[in-house]
């Protein structure tokens, strides 16, 4: 009896653990989606490669919170959800506003990525909480300075 007890306790420990970084998760494939979005839609080619950088590092963060999900049991999620609605307003800056736009909302994406990211420590287990604050975060964090960087830069 104490067994199942503690089965059942270390599921539901688990499933908000999977369900804390199954939305971490979602958010890093927006980020790709986005990031895809913007390397078709901006005008000035020079910009690319860094957008292709954060997308990259937003890319291997999508790989290494499914390992870690199904590490912990789970099933990760396979569409961004409803953050799927950023890369449509991505590609409606782009149209009406231009490249300058497009760079602010994927900088303003990046801070809100940290924050989630910061928010979301506390529902973690210490395995889990050690790959977002050792690996996940400061790559997060290095994507929002180079979003940042490219804001400020962007005529």
């Amino acid at each position: 009896m104490r067994q199942v007890t503690k089965d059942i306790l270390e599921k539901n420990l688990r499933g908000g653990e999977v369900s804390a970084l199954n939305s971490l998760l979602c958010g890093e494939i927006s980020a790709v989606e986005t990031y895809n979005q913007a390397i078709q839609k901006v005008k000035d080619v020079s910009l690319i490669p860094t957008l292709e950088d954060c997308r990259n590092s937003h890319a291997i963060r999508v790989a290494r919170l499914k390992d870690r999900i199904t590490e912990l049991g789970g099933s990760s999620s396979d569409d961004s959800g409803v953050w799927g609605t950023v890369t449509g307003l991505v590609e409606g800056t782009a149209a009406l506003f231009g490249d300058r736009a497009v760079v602010a909302v994927l900088a303003g994406g990046e801070e809100y990525g940290t924050q989630q990211y910061n928010d979301n420590l506390e529902q973690l287990d210490w395995q889990s909480s050690k790959v977002v604050r050792k690996e996940l975060l400061p790559a997060q964090k290095a994507t929002q300075h180079l979003a940042s960087r490219l804001n400020a830069t962007i005529h």
